[in-house]
């Protein structure tokens, strides 16, 4: 009988029905690999930009690998030196492997996952997506595990290397499981936070950029801590294991140097493990947290297109000095000015006008949390620190020009890509305006966004000149040798976004040329060169390098400035190193005057660069 008994009965009117679509939730399979998952992977097959990454991500490989032989090429021969040298050369190896690896594919995720949600805007294909009868678990979970099947891609093409390096000796298995580990799990913690920075921010830059610092942070933030605190304690503070368990990089290092850490009470062999977990469930709590409000920030977009439609209801009158302006007729020029609520004043170039108008940060949560990692940073360094710690002015100095490269190499990618992603690139350039009018107003719209962290490191370097530490001159050293490669990494990143279509592509591809100017450049020639006496050549390079430059004008204002009171201080003394020579304070001035020139002759050429290459869009959209 169909008919069901009164206990039963009872006990289905006692539990509520489950709806269909939570299981969803349980299900991994139908979480992660859905319909977004395959439509994700079906488009990234696709692009241009997954097969550069992966050819990249070989080249620097195979360069590691030659760069290895070379440094143990000249060893001695004989059957147990021979092996000897073969085990050496398999650990550096794995290890450059696994490190490159580690940093290469954190990067990637921040970039390649801020794009998650602005794409699905730009497309206007939100709204779709949400009358599907998919969750927004099943949306997030899907963009999530297609950015990280790509990546892991790019992981999986190591491990046969790594396994025939463990034939030659050298090369623990529990190293590559670490490094492994630690791999995937900051790759996920990274890829979960940019895409929920990405929900909001409509910048694909401003996510990627806050993405890649909240993982820094949490990968260094409490090493840093305790250092800080052993600097003042005078020895090792008794909180260093629970750092180690808690960064995959240090407990990568703890892993791969056992005994250097075991007095210390750390286990390494238990460590990495630890910490990829702590990492991992705090991924998987901001993927979560993004499912959960990826529907409440969607939903919100429509409310504020009507707030902002009401804005423009009644047109704001354009004040413009034009022609027909100054030269109008009596009457017209004799009739009261009727100023509407709202009005503003538009200048002659309307492009650089609108960029300059820009706010700083595409989202008050941005700009939140990139203040709150700031005053966090600067109070941990002011709290306990002096002006008369060398470290802390490399400290403030690497950290400042990190990140000062990292916001010029990714803004800028987006500002001609963007406009074509949302379709006015055309546009634009159908107006009056020259094409070279355009691209300018774009670079310089950018620039304000470049002064912000020149001038805190000013303010750092002009208190450090106040106390005595160090010369004035370095302040004007330091200012100027950041804030011009910034502005040729933000000229090169403007021709990108011209000559590239998508915004991703265009910010791979300017990180990729200065990774290899300022890392790849300088190992390969030093690699190439070392049988030859070429210093010309090799300080050539280094003059090209700004971190390089940044570490000689600390160390070399320092001893002249008075940190250091065994030098004499004055502007004939050779206080500055380059490449194995010293030189004084004004040979090292015209030095670093002829590396800015050169900064200069690169945005330049990548200038004029972008305004040849803008008729070619037009061919392409035609």
């Amino acid at each position: 009988m169909n008919a069901l008994s009164p206990d039963s009965a009872g006990v289905h009117a006692a539990v509520p029905a489950i709806p269909r679509h939570y299981g969803r939730w349980w299900n991994p399979l139908s979480l992660l690999f859905g319909p977004i998952f395959v439509k994700e992977m079906l488009a990234s097959g696709r692009r241009r930009t997954t097969f550069a990454i992966r050819t990249v991500f070989l080249l620097v490989l195979g360069t590691v690998l030659l760069l290895s032989l070379s440094g143990t090429a000249d060893r001695a021969a004989g059957s147990a030196a021979e092996a000897q040298r073969l085990s050496s050369l398999a650990s550096d190896f794995a290890a450059a492997v696994g490190w490159i690896t580690f940093v290469g594919l954190s990067l990637l995720a921040a970039i390649m996952t801020a794009g998650a949600i602005p794409e699905e805007r730009s497309a206007r294909t939100m709204a779709s997506l949400f009358s599907t009868p998919l969750t927004a678990g099943q949306m997030v979970f899907g963009k999530l595990a297609a950015r990280i099947a790509q990546l892991v891609l790019l992981a999986l093409a190591t491990i046969p290397a790594l396994l025939f390096l463990r034939l030659l000796g050298g090369v623990e298995l529990t190293h590559i499981l670490a490094f492994a580990a630690a791999t995937f799990s900051t790759v996920f913690f990274t890829a979960s936070v940019a895409l929920f920075l990405s929900m909001w921010t409509p910048r694909v830059a401003s996510a990627a950029v806050l993405a890649s610092i909240v993982s820094l942070a949490v990968q260094l933030g409490p090493a840093f801590v305790l250092s800080i605190l052993q600097a003042r304690a005078g020895g090792p503070p008794a909180g260093l294991a629970y750092t180690v368990y808690a960064s995959p990089a240090l407990s990568v290092v703890a892993a791969t140097n056992p005994s250097e850490f075991r007095m210390l009470g750390v286990d390494g062999g238990v460590a990495w493990a630890v910490a990829s977990s702590l990492v991992g469930g705090m991924g998987m709590l901001v993927a979560t947290l993004a499912a959960a409000t990826l529907r409440r920030v969607a939903l919100a977009e429509p409310r504020k297109a009507r707030r902002g439609a009401r804005r423009q209801r009644h047109p704001a009158r354009i004040l413009s000095p034009s022609a027909e302006q100054q030269h109008g007729a009596a009457n017209a020029a004799a009739a009261p000015t009727v100023t509407r609520r709202g009005s503003r004043e538009v200048w002659d170039n309307p492009v650089l006008w609108r960029e300059l108008r820009r706010p700083l940060a595409a989202s008050k949560l941005v700009l939140g949390l990139f203040i709150a990692i700031g005053a966090g940073f600067v109070a941990l360094v002011y709290w306990r620190t002096t002006m008369r710690d060398q470290d802390m002015h490399y400290l403030v100095a690497y950290a400042g020009a990190v990140l000062q490269y990292l916001i010029a190499a990714t803004i800028t990618p987006s500002a001609v890509a963007s406009e074509r992603e949302r379709r006015t690139w055309e546009v634009l350039l159908s107006t009056p305006i020259p094409a070279r009018r355009i691209i300018f107003a774009k670079f310089l719209g950018h620039i304000p966004r470049l002064l912000v962290i020149p001038g805190l490191l000013g303010l750092h370097f002009a208190a450090a000149a106040a106390q005595r530490v160090m010369p004035p001159i370095s302040l004007a050293h330091i200012v100027l040798v950041l804030l011009a490669w910034s502005l040729a990494t933000a000229a090169t990143g403007i021709m990108f976004s011209v000559a590239v279509r998508s915004t991703l592509s265009a910010m791979l591809c300017n990180i990729g040329l200065w990774a290899a100017a300022w890392v790849g450049l300088p190992l390969v020639l030093a690699a190439v060169l070392a049988p030859w006496d070429a210093p010309i050549l090799n300080r050539a390079v280094l003059l090209l390098n700004p971190f390089y430059l940044l570490g000689q004008a600390i160390s070399g204002g320092w001893e002249f400035g008075g940190g250091n009171p065994a030098y004499v201080r004055d502007a004939s003394s050779e206080l500055y190193t380059l490449v194995g020579r010293r030189w004084s304070t004004n040979a090292f001035s015209l030095l670093l005057l002829l590396s800015i020139g050169v900064a200069a002759a690169f945005a330049a050429a990548a200038m004029w660069a972008a305004v040849r290459l803008v008729p070619r869009t037009l061919r392409k959209a035609g």
